[in-house]
């Protein structure tokens, strides 16, 4: 969000291709941080834009969260957002067809499901082996059972797809699985992979924003040459298991 340091690193470099992921990705603080949150997304996002050469190709990383529940949203599907942060989100892929009339950049917005890997920070999962891990004799999970359902994707599937979509010029695609699983089954998945067991305990209720049942058509991203190695939910969860026993 410091446009002269933006300014100045652009200016320098002049990248042809900017894969842009500097985003403040903490979708809770859609309630408690909810101006920092714009403030790193959006206006993160138009310095770049603002300070890019022109015609720079432009890939960002968006989220399938600026969808509706329960559907099995496509690309051109409707965008209603439950959350500050998916806001953020749709704001930011408008300045992209914002700036490509500007000054010709070249965009595609890439809506991410739940990104997973070894050395995450923040999230269900690490959420997960924290927990199990812990001296308390019971896990405490969010909500009621079974929980959200969500799409998860293991980031090494993610990084081929954003390779791949360099020399695709769409405006939009997912890039993520096209299946969602329950905290339920993660939880079931992650005592297992992780030889640890606890009863369960459910808050019966979630945050503000949450997103119940998500799910996203990915045609467009498997027509154009994606090939996830993980290539569900639940393979993509197992895998992130199993690296934090490796």
């Amino acid at each position: 969000t410091h446009s002269d340091s933006v300014k100045s690193v652009l200016d320098k470099i002049q990248p042809d291709i900017i894969y842009h992921f500097a985003a403040n990705p903490i979708v809770k603080h859609n309630v408690d941080k909810p101006n920092d949150l714009l403030m790193d997304n959006v206006i993160g996002t138009n310095n770049l834009l603002n300070y890019c050469k022109p015609n720079t190709r432009f890939i960002l990383a968006s989220s399938i969260t600026v969808y509706a529940d329960n559907q099995l949203n496509h690309e051109h599907a409707d965008v209603r957002a439950k959350s500050v942060y998916a806001t953020s989100k749709i704001a930011c892929e408008n300045l992209l067809w914002v700036y490509r009339e500007y000054k010709g950049i070249i965009p595609t917005a890439v809506r991410l499901g739940a990104t997973i890997g070894k050395k995450m920070t923040h999230g269900l999962i690490p959420d997960l082996v924290r927990k199990l891990k812990d001296n308390n004799e019971t896990l405490e999970l969010i909500g009621s059972k079974p929980g959200t359902s969500k799409v998860f994707t293991h980031v090494d599937d993610v990084i081929d797809g954003l390779l791949l979509l360099k020399n695709k010029e769409v405006d939009i695609v997912n890039l993520c699985l096209h299946d969602n699983i329950s905290v339920e089954k993660i939880t079931e998945l992650a005592q297992s992979c992780l030889n640890i067991s606890k009863p369960i305990s459910w808050t019966g209720s979630t945050w503000k924003g949450d997103n119940l049942i998500l799910r996203a058509n990915n045609s467009l991203a498997i027509n154009l040459g994606w090939r996830p190695k993980y290539n569900t939910s639940e393979k993509a969860i197992e895998r992130c298991f199993n690296e934090y026993l490796e």
